[in-house]
């Protein structure tokens, strides 16, 4: 999990400014694309259980909101000037979001011993911390580096690196997947 919330965190700090630099969207504009996101979030953590029950698996689920959000940040990267795509992906990235939020943490939950749940959860919340210097320092560093291109190539290539980290985060998720299918515990 630590890969995908260092991947949120950044999307969050950079948003209004990548909105209004790659898209050239209006603060009214940011302003609805965030509330479209925000929106589409709960409904994402609304309708978490009803997929879960569904899928018939909370990872399965965790796994595919989480390539769907790297898809998000992939469209996000790549996509043109286009209002109703840039709504669109946002609708994406909300619901994916939102399963992401609620799942991780239930994911959590029943993988760390009950006994020892508050010291674990500590663990969750630094490593959620440190995932907002981390995120931050990469999205600068591969700023910095394609500077030489312009400063569209700059944005787009910053996200685009979040789809790496998002990657990254996945093939995490999918080796916890293979070690709970071995755990009589079936999440």
């Amino acid at each position: 999990m630590l890969f995908l919330s260092d991947a949120i965190s950044t999307f969050e700090i950079y948003l209004t400014i990548y909105l209004s630099k790659v898209f050239n969207l209006s603060d009214q504009l940011v302003i609805y694309t965030a509330l479209i996101g925000l929106g589409f979030c709960m409904v994402g953590g609304l309708v978490a259980l009803q997929t879960v029950q569904f899928i018939k698996s909370k990872m399965i689920v965790l796994l595919t909101a989480s390539i769907l959000y790297g898809l998000c940040f992939l469209l996000l990267a790549i996509v043109p000037k286009n209002i109703s795509l840039i709504f669109g992906v946002f609708v994406l990235s909300g619901l994916s979001y939102g399963l992401i939020f609620s799942l991780g943490r239930v994911i959590y939950a029943e993988l760390v011993p009950h006994d020892e749940q508050t010291e674990y959860f500590s663990m969750y919340a630094l490593f959620q911390r440190a995932s907002v210097v981390v995120g931050p320092l990469l999205w600068v560093a591969t700023f910095t580096l394609l500077s030489p291109l312009g400063e569209d190539i700059q944005y787009r290539g910053s996200i685009f690196f979040l789809v790496l980290v998002v990657i990254a985060g996945y093939l995490l998720l999918k080796k916890c997947h293979r070690y709970i299918l071995n755990n009589p515990k079936n999440i």
